[in-house]
């Protein structure tokens, strides 16, 4: 009966120690999974400044095109 006690007490240990692997990672995700968050939403608005940029340059370069179609 004391070997199966031994043995049981063993495995709860066990299981224990895995629990308390699996919080500590938990955590860590939960910590790397907002970090991701916010360099996504700084990537997002970065993409969207390039690409307000882009649209403008493409209406100058139409602009000065037509000026320049207009002086000949």
């Amino acid at each position: 009966f004391n070997k199966f006690v031994d043995k049981l007490l063993k495995n709860m240990k066990a299981v224990d120690s895995s629990s308390e692997t699996m919080h500590e990672s938990t955590g860590h995700l939960s910590s790397l999974s907002g970090h991701m968050s916010n360099i996504s939403e700084k990537m997002s608005s970065k993409s969207k400044t390039v690409s307000a940029s882009a649209k403008e340059m493409s209406m100058t370069i139409n602009n000065v095109a037509a000026a320049m179609e207009q002086a000949t």
